[in-house]
């Protein structure tokens, strides 16, 4: 009966986070670093209590390190720290300071800062979307299990290809179909919350940088679109978890923003504040973000021009939401912008599908556009979505198994400068890859291809692997 009472005082202490003798843990999640640029970042961390909060950084191989300015954590005992005037294309490494005390981690902390605009350096950037983190559902009383092991050894191999930063596609938490808990901002917050501080997670945050956007399941339930009643309340605790450069052209509200490495310029789009497929015409990314992306477009003068969104574009076979089925108009205009202003670079990076494969689609009079679906990170895999036939699919560049895309961007010159992305499961290892070279996204004197999107996608021959 003793030892029966012994260890269940033992498993609720542990619950909680304590142990025999010791305080519970001050540090929840991170450090992360999270929108680098050239000269500064912002490093994210969450903590169990009010907390005051410093970072101790230097470049690598320089011995003279700078302390920042001490913040206290707000919101969720969530902290921001700003580090400013840092050099670019440089490798920082980092420590923290909690209320006045070093905190030494069992890892090194570090982020690389982008290089500059038109540096022709290669780089490596990881991306992946669709991370469930098991555990109890919002449960106000009783106190949350700790996420159980759900091949989370995937952060580690990632982390072992050591890129500059990661991409997170969208459906990065998974807000659980229960009114209790997408429908009420404590249980919105406390799934972000749990999700973070997922263990085997937190050494791959300190490695290096972090960008994201969002889809369905991190914005409100599945499939949900504008008229989600607590899109506010998701949109604060979205920046709280992924802090975000402010991107002075943005004048509307939503996750929508862009960030440069070297010379690829990313436009990172939200694809479910303005949902909805009940106007008419329907709208995926809205007015105000349409317009905006055609100007950021026109006016970039980088050579690789990246759409980044939570939804799949290129295929309308999928099960599920389509997004050539429900706003063919839209995506339309906007690819037929890109031809009339002549827009070169332009490739995509989706999630969402629970797979992964590569599409392919020419626009009328226009180059080739390239979409990259990568998914999923931990989530169930699609299994059985991936035998219809794609008529973009270039050729058979498909993985039906829990996987996560390095991207590497190299060579040293127009002619041979080059994107290539390389698929991995589980324990690390490549399945297939894809490159496009940048010269091949440009206009040439190209077959002229039907006006209707989902007709000419199902009359384009299939597209070999390259």
């Amino acid at each position: 009966m003793w030892r029966k009472l012994i260890l269940s005082i033992l498993f609720v202490l542990s619950v909680c986070g304590w142990s025999a003798g010791q305080t519970p843990e001050l540090l929840l999640s991170g450090p992360m670093a999270s929108a680098t640029g050239q000269d500064s970042t912002i490093i994210w961390l969450q903590t169990t209590q009010p907390t005051t909060v410093s970072v101790k950084y230097r470049a690598v191989n320089q011995p003279d390190s700078v302390t920042s300015a001490t913040v206290c954590t707000t919101f969720d005992h969530l902290a921001q720290v700003v580090l400013r005037n840092l050099t670019a294309d440089t490798e920082y490494q980092y420590e923290l300071t909690l209320n006045g005390q070093p905190y030494h981690l069992p890892y090194t902390c570090s982020f690389k800062t982008a290089p500059h605009s038109f540096d022709w350096k290669g780089f490596r950037f990881a991306a992946g979307s669709c991370a469930h983190v098991a555990g109890k559902a919002f449960d106000g009383i009783t106190p949350f299990a700790r996420p159980k092991k759900l091949n989370h050894d995937l952060y580690h191999h990632i982390t072992c290809h050591q890129p500059d930063f990661m991409l997170w596609l969208g459906d990065n938490v998974y807000l659980r179909e229960d009114e209790r808990e997408y429908l009420h901002a404590e249980g919105i917050r406390y799934r972000y919350k749990h999700a973070r501080s997922l263990p085997d997670l937190q050494p791959f945050m300190g490695s290096s940088s972090h960008y994201a956007i969002w889809d369905d399941h991190d914005y409100g339930y599945d499939d949900s679109e504008h008229d989600f009643p607590l899109k506010d309340t998701s949109l604060k605790v979205f920046q709280q978890y992924f802090p975000a450069s402010t991107d002075t052209s943005v004048h509307f509200t939503g996750i929508t923003g862009k960030m440069r490495w070297a010379d690829v310029e990313f436009f990172m789009l939200d694809d479910r504040f303005y949902r909805n497929t009940q106007s008419n015409p329907s709208t995926m990314l809205g007015k105000a973000q349409i317009e905006w992306l055609k100007k950021q477009l026109k006016a970039s003068d980088a050579p690789f021009k990246a759409l980044l969104i939570g939804s799949e574009i290129f295929n309308f076979t999928h099960l599920g939401e389509s997004v050539l089925v429900d706003f063919e108009k839209e995506i339309m205009d906007i690819f037929d912008f890109i031809v009339k202003e002549q827009i070169t670079g332009v490739f995509v990076i989706s999630g969402d599908r629970h797979y992964a494969e590569v599409n392919n689609y020419r626009p009328k009079d226009g180059y080739p556009i390239y979409e990259y679906c990568v998914s999923s990170l931990t989530s169930m895999p699609g299994l059985f979505m991936t035998w219809k036939r794609n008529p973009t699919r270039v050729g058979k560049l498909a993985y039906d198994k829990r996987n996560f895309g390095i991207f590497d961007v190299t060579g040293q010159s127009f002619d041979d400068r080059k994107l290539c992305l390389t698929i991995h499961n589980l324990k690390g290892k490549p399945v297939w890859k894809h490159e496009v070279k940048l010269s091949d996204l440009q206009f040439k004197n190209q077959p002229v291809q039907p006006q209707d999107l989902k007709q000419a996608v199902r009359e384009q021959k299939p597209v070999n692997a390259e």
